[in-house]
């Protein structure tokens, strides 16, 4: 599963019950302490999961950083086929 914005509110709640169907889950998020901070709360479930739990940070405004992102996720995962694609990053204002 990724999820962008996965690292608060909806998009973590997704991370959760990804993990819980025993997906590998990637936290995309602008934010890199707020993804750091997510993964160190999910660690424990996604090691008893028994799934991978990943962090990046992305610009869904930037088209780069999607690529990297994309890139990052195919060297990471590059034998397991995308299950869940959750586009949830959002504007705050």
């Amino acid at each position: 599963a990724i999820v962008t914005g996965g690292a608060s509110g909806i998009g973590y709640a997704l991370i959760e019950a990804a993990m819980a169907k025993g997906m590998h889950c990637v936290i995309a998020d602008i934010e890199s302490e707020a993804i750091q901070s997510a993964e160190d709360n999910l660690r424990a479930a996604a090691n008893e999961a028994g799934v991978a739990l990943l962090g990046y940070t992305v610009d869904v405004s930037s088209e780069e950083s999607v690529a990297e992102l994309a890139d990052a996720i195919s060297s990471a995962f590059p034998d397991t086929p995308i299950s869940l694609l959750c586009c949830n990053a959002g504007v705050g204002g």
